[in-house]
């Protein structure tokens, strides 16, 4: 890096970094993972999560990025096993939106593409997705608000 950088020549900034995209916002995204590309222990340390940065693929939207955090594996006590069911639930959805598979769909096809042997193998799925817009303590942030898959009307008509 230079000794100094020089930002005198542009205009101030006039959005704020941090404003979420609209809520119900339907768009394509595609998943980012970090340089682990596996599980890591949550801030206690006691249970599992996936750290997925989803990035908008298409629209006005294109570019920009969202980080959510998955609970995969409860801990020991079985704490929040529903939203690790629920985590695994939305997991199978985007294999499903990304590989054009109804949710009832049993072939060959579905069973291996829904069987995965490490999380890697999520990066770089796309697929089809509402986004919401959460608030908590005075900030706002993006997360799936739901999947879009082929039995639905908006897929991918809507996109």
């Amino acid at each position: 890096m230079p000794d100094t950088v020089d930002f005198n020549g542009y205009r101030p900034y006039e959005g704020s970094v941090g404003d979420p995209i609209p809520d119900r916002t339907l768009c394509r995204l595609c998943i980012e993972l970090p340089a682990s590309k596996e599980l890591q222990p949550t801030n206690g340390g006691d249970a599992q999560k996936l750290v997925v940065r989803f990035r908008v693929d298409d629209g006005n939207y294109a570019g920009r990025c969202f980080t959510q955090h998955l609970l995969i594996e409860p801990n020991r006590w079985n704490e929040h096993a529903d939203l690790a069911s629920r985590n695994k639930s939305m997991i199978r959805s985007i294999i499903d939106s990304a590989h054009g598979l109804l949710p009832d769909e049993d072939n060959d096809r579905a069973v291996s593409a829904r069987t995965l042997t490490r999380y890697a193998e999520l990066e770089g799925k796309s697929f089809h997705a509402e986004i919401g817009v959460r608030s908590k303590d005075g900030s706002s942030f993006n997360f799936i608000r739901r999947v879009i898959t082929p039995n639905m009307a908006e897929y991918p008509n809507a996109f």
